[in-house]
This record gives structure tokens, C-alpha cells and sequence, in this order.
């Protein structure tokens, strides 16, 4: 995405994982099980590591599930059976193992964001005053991490 761009030297992306918790806790208050979703990507693995050293500093009220190894049709059913008191938090969906990059897929994106019945949220940035879930969705992506709640259908 950044081929061929003059003056950019690298691009820094970090997620919110305090936020995203509270957020969780506060939309779904029930939830003991996060499936982790990511890919075996590299910037998959660093966002996992990210995550991973965030662990200590969140409730310690969750078991965790880590989903890496995916189609997109895989996905798509995981997401649509999770069970109830499960969150999916995306750490990053942008290819799968059959390397197919779902990153503009609108289908794709579709597919996922009503295979679980509500909407894709994120926390607001530290520098936002607001309350509640936002959705949003933006060609990066680069400043949340996705969350995918679920509920009764």
C-alpha cells in the first residue's frame, strides 16, 4: 500500500488492547473466551506479540484462542458458531492460507461482518471523547484492533 509513495520510511501501527478490553467488558459484560484471529503473516505475528505483551495488564478473566491458520470460508464459519460468552478480536485479516488477500475484499468483509450478527466495532482513540462502540472502517485500519461481538441471533 505504500509502493512507490515518496517520503515514508516505514509505517508504525498500534492497537489499543486496554481499550478494546474495556470496550469488550462494557458491550459484553459475560464474555470469558476470546478467539484471537490472525494469519501467518508478519505483521500477523508482531501484532500477536503486541497482544501477548499486553496480556498481563488486561482482566484476568478470559481464556484465550488463537485462530491462525484459516480460509476465508474457514473464518467465516468460525465466526458463526461461536458460542455465547466468546468474543473475536482480529488482530489482522488481510490474507488467508490459501494467500488470498482479503484486505479490499468487499465480499469478504460482508461475509464476515454479518456472520456473527453484530456490528464490527473498535474503541475510540485515546484522543476521542466519546462513549460507546463506534464501527468504522478505513482503507489502513491502523489505529484498532476489530472487534467482533456475539450474542443472540
Amino acid at each position: 500500500m505504500i509502493a512507490g509513495q515518496s517520503g515514508i520510511t516505514g509505517v508504525a501501527e498500534e492497537s489499543d488492547f486496554a481499550g478494546t478490553f474495556q470496550l469488550i467488558q462494557s458491550l459484553k459484560p459475560d464474555t470469558t473466551r476470546i478467539l484471537v484471529i490472525g494469519n501467518p503473516s508478519d505483521s500477523s505475528r508482531e501484532k500477536r506479540r503486541s497482544f501477548e505483551d499486553a496480556l498481563p495488564k488486561l482482566p484476568n478473566r478470559y481464556t484465550f484462542e488463537y485462530y491462525e491458520d484459516w480460509t476465508d470460508a474457514e473464518l467465516i464459519q468460525r465466526v458463526s458458531t461461536l458460542p455465547d460468552g466468546t468474543v473475536g478480536l482480529i488482530l489482522d485479516v488481510t490474507v488467508d492460507v490459501n494467500g488470498h488477500y482479503n484486505y479490499r475484499d468487499a465480499s469478504f468483509t460482508h461475509a464476515l461482518a454479518t456472520a456473527h450478527g453484530c456490528p464490527s466495532s473498535s474503541p475510540p482513540s485515546p484522543r476521542e471523547k466519546t462513549t460507546g462502540a463506534r464501527s468504522r472502517g478505513t482503507a489502513w485500519g491502523a489505529d484498532w484492533s476489530s472487534l467482533i461481538c456475539t450474542g443472540p441471533r
